[in-house]
């Protein structure tokens, strides 16, 4: 799997600084590393000067300030890197963790997570060279709220090249991660699809009227001491891939609520939907707790 190195971004305004976003980036670099990444602080983290002229090193070693106390803490835990900052932001695949984008230009915010929100952003810029395996790969990083069964783009290359379909299957997944509990409690199914058409741009509809099938997906669950039982989840809704009478589809389903709490499953990305589809399979890395 590619990994991604985040470093800590220089500060702009060390005076202020305040426990909350502390609290925030402490919690990014948490998921960076559950996520397998790497993150560092430049050696010049300590010398860059903020807005005000001052410089974290000034600050590091008082004592009896809360903020420099949490701040100290990052430090203390986090490996130092020899690249400065200006090697760094010309190099591919770095991410920013900082507590305030805004001294960024608009190219560099991009690849900045100041909250847990912004990382799934950072991820996505980072994807231009990726195949439909690549993407799965990284599903949980760019899609935190979403799950995946294992075969969800065993067909994939039948529409194509990731490349491709990249912008609409991209623009889909997202739309769906952001979906709201509220919203979804608020609107009928009907209503929520026209919600993710408007919002993502894609296509995306119900059963048609001139289809048949069960759209129904075999999933096989496993408990935390590797028990297996089985479900079936309805696969109906899906994105129409490239325009609106398209073949090309993204399946997904409105899961149950014993799978995460009724957490949305993507299920398939490829042609028309077929018997293919059903077989069953596992949700990616899922261990299901009664």
């Amino acid at each position: 799997m590619q990994t991604v190195k985040f470093v800590l971004s220089p500060l702009n305004n060390i005076v202020s600084l305040n426990e909350v976003n502390i609290n925030h980036v402490d919690l990014v670099i948490d998921r960076i590393k559950s996520n397998g990444d790497k993150f560092f602080i430049p050696n010049d983290f300590y010398t860059t000067k903020d807005r005000n002229g001052k410089t974290i090193y000034d600050y590091l070693f008082e004592q009896g300030k809360h903020e420099i106390d949490l701040l100290r803490q990052i430090v203390l835990q986090t490996s130092g890197v020899d690249e400065s900052y200006t090697e760094l932001f010309s190099q591919d695949k770095v991410g920013y963790v900082t507590f305030d984008k805004s001294g960024f230009q608009e190219e560099k915010r991009m690849l900045c997570a100041e909250k847990m929100e912004d990382l799934p952003k950072v991820y996505l810029q980072m994807i231009n060279d990726f195949t439909y395996n690549d993407l799965y790969e990284w599903s949980e990083r760019c899609f935190p709220n979403l799950m995946f069964t294992e075969d969800s783009f065993i067909h994939a290359e039948q529409i194509g090249s990731f490349q491709d379909n990249k912008l609409d299957i991209i623009n889909a997944l997202e739309t769906l991660d952001e979906l709201m509990d509220e919203e979804r409690k608020q609107y009928s199914e009907q209503e929520l699809l026209e919600v993710l058409q408007a919002k993502s741009g894609v296509t995306c509809s119900g059963k048609g009227s001139n289809e048949s099938g069960t759209f129904k997906k075999k999933i096989l669950l496993k408990d935390e001491k590797n028990r297996e039982f089985h479900t079936e989840i309805s696969c109906i809704p899906h994105f129409k891939i490239e325009k609106k009478h398209s073949d090309k589809r993204l399946h997904f389903s409105w899961g149950k609520e014993e799978i995460r709490k009724n957490a949305i499953i993507v299920v398939h990305v490829g042609q028309h939907w077929s018997s293919e589809n059903e077989k069953e399979a596992l949700i990616k890395n899922y261990i299901h707790h009664a």
